[in-house]
C-alpha cells in the first residue's frame, strides 16, 4: 500500500501529462492512476478501522454541494465534481501517510526533482539539435516564448511557473526531513534546483527561490548570511535582467516601470508584460466589483462562473484570434468569484489545520504565491498542499527501522499503524 501512496505522489507532480479529454474533462497520468489506487487505499483505511482525520475537508465538500445545488442553473457540474475528487484524494492521502515511512518519502521527492532535471536536459538538447515536433513533444516541457524570443522549459508540469512551485516544494520538504549525516545529498540537490529554476525563465521561479534561500538559511541560523546572500542574488539577478530580457528582464521592466511612472494602470501593465497582467488584472477587477451588500459577495456565482466572466473581461479583448479561448484565474480571485468569501474563509481554514501553520510560518510565503498562481481544483495546489502536509507530519515522527512502519503521533492518541 505505501508503493500506491508513493506512486500517487509523483503521479501528482507531473501535472502536464494529459492522456485523454472526455467532453470537457481532461484526464492526467494521476486522475487515471487516482480513480484506481483511491478507492483501493480508502478500502484500506475502512479494513482496518483506522481513525479518519478530515482537516476541516468535509466542511468545504458540504458548502461545495449546497452552493453548487443553490445555483445548478449557472454552476458547471465538472469544475465541482473536480474539486470533490481532490478533496476525496487529499482525505485518502493524508490519512494513508502513516503507512510510507519517512525514507520512502525522500525517495519520491528525489525522483521528482530527477526525473524533471532528466526532461529539462532532453528538451535543450532537442533545441540544441534544431529537433522540432517529434514523438516526444507531449512528453517533453518546453514551449519557445514569443515574448522572450527564446526557449522555455518545464519538465513535467504544464507550464514553467508550476513546476517552479512543484520543484521548489519539492525540494524544501526534502530539506526539513534530511539530517546533518545528509547534507552532501541535499546539497548536490540544491545545485540541481538552482539548475532547473534557471531554464525555468519564470519569475515565480525566481521569488520562490528566494524564500527558499531566506528559510534555508534562517534555519541554520545563518540570519547575517541570509541577509547578504539575498542582497546578492538580487544584485546578480538584476544584473543578468541588464544584458538580456527574460524573466528577470521582464521583472526589471516591471520596476522601471512602475519607478518611471510609465505603469499607473493595470491596461498600461498589460501592454509591458501580459504575463503579470493576466495574474493581477482579474484581482483588481475582483476587488473592484466586490460589493458587500450583495449576497454573492460571500456565497459567489455558482462553480466556474469566474471563468466566462473574467474570459469576457481579459483574454478575448487581448487575443481574439487566440485558440486559447479561456482565462482561468488562480484561486485569488476565481475560486472567490465561485464561491464566495464564506468559500475562501473554508479553504484558508482548512489549509491552516493541514499544515500547521502556526507553528510553520516559513512556507505561508510560499502558499501565498500558490493562491496567485493556482486554483482550488488543480493538481499543483493539491501536490502543494499534500507535500507540505507529509512534510510536518514526518517532521513530528520517526522513522521505525525494523519493520518499515512508523508510529503516527497524532492528536488523540497514538497508534501504529
Amino acid at each position: 500500500m505505501k508503493y500506491f501512496v508513493a506512486i500517487l505522489l509523483i503521479a501528482l507532480s507531473w501535472t502536464g501529462t494529459s492522456l485523454f479529454v472526455v467532453g470537457q474533462a481532461e484526464f492526467t497520468l494521476f486522475m487515471s492512476l487516482a480513480l484506481f489506487l483511491i478507492p483501493i487505499l480508502a478500502g484500506f483505511l475502512l479494513y482496518n478501522n483506522q481513525r479518519i482525520k478530515l482537516y476541516g475537508t468535509a466542511a468545504i465538500a458540504a458548502y461545495l454541494l449546497i452552493n453548487f445545488t443553490f445555483y445548478s442553473g449557472e454552476a458547471k457540474l465538472s469544475s465541482m465534481v473536480y474539486s470533490l475528487f481532490f478533496i476525496i484524494v487529499f482525505a485518502v492521502m493524508i490519512n494513508n501517510r502513516g503507512i510510507m515511512p519517512r525514507t520512502l518519502f525522500k525517495k519520491c521527492l528525489r525522483f521528482i526533482i530527477i526525473t524533471y532535471l532528466v526532461n529539462i536536459v532532453l528538451g535543450q538538447v532537442l533545441t540544441l539539435v534544431a529537433a522540432g515536433d517529434t514523438f516526444m513533444t507531449g512528453i517533453i516541457g518546453r514551449s519557445f516564448d514569443l515574448r522572450v524570443n527564446e526557449m522555455r522549459y518545464f519538465g513535467f508540469a504544464s507550464e514553467p511557473s508550476y513546476a517552479a512551485f512543484i520543484l521548489i516544494a519539492s525540494f524544501l520538504a526534502l530539506y526539513l526531513n534530511s539530517g546533518k549525516d545528509e547534507r552532501r545529498s541535499i546539497t548536490i540537490y540544491g545545485l540541481i534546483i538552482i539548475y532547473e529554476v534557471w531554464a525555468l525563465h519564470s519569475i515565480f521561479g525566481y521569488l520562490l527561490f528566494i524564500i527558499l534561500m531566506l528559510t534555508v538559511l534562517m534555519r541554520e541560523n545563518l540570519r547575517k548570511v541570509a541577509i547578504g546572500v539575498t542582497v546578492a542574488f538580487l544584485i546578480i539577478i538584476m544584473g543578468y535582467a541588464v544584458m538580456q530580457y527574460n524573466a528577470t528582464g521582464r521583472f526589471l521592466g516591471l520596476a522601471k516601470g512602475i519607478i518611471s511612472g510609465e505603469i499607473q494602470s493595470i491596461a498600461e501593465l498589460g501592454d509591458l508584460d501580459s504575463s503579470t497582467f493576466m495574474r493581477i488584472a482579474p484581482l483588481v477587477t475582483y476587488t473592484d466589483d466586490l460589493s458587500y451588500d450583495d449576497v454573492r459577495a460571500y456565497l459567489g456565482h455558482g462553480a466556474a462562473a469566474s471563468t466566462d466572466y473574467f474570459t469576457d473581461q481579459y483574454y478575448v479583448n487581448l487575443n481574439p484570434d487566440s485558440k486559447f479561448n479561456v482565462l482561468r484565474p488562480a484561486f485569488f480571485p476565481a475560486f472567490l468569484y465561485d464561491y464566495g468569501l464564506v468559500g475562501g474563509l473554508l479553504v484558508l481554514w482548512f489549509m491552516a489545520k493541514a499544515l500547521r501553520l502556526k507553528r510553520r510560518l516559513f512556507i505561508a510565503p510560499i502558499i501565498g504565491l500558490l493562491l496567485l498562481n493556482a486554483n482550488f481544483n488543480t493538481q499543483l495546489f493539491w501536490f502543494t498542499v499534500i507535500i507540505f502536509a507529509f512534510s510536518g507530519y514526518y517532521q513530528l515522527i520517526s522513522d521505525s527501522t525494523s519493520n518499515e512502519t512508523i508510529i503516527a503521533r497524532e492528536s488523540g492518541g497514538a497508534k501504529i499503524i
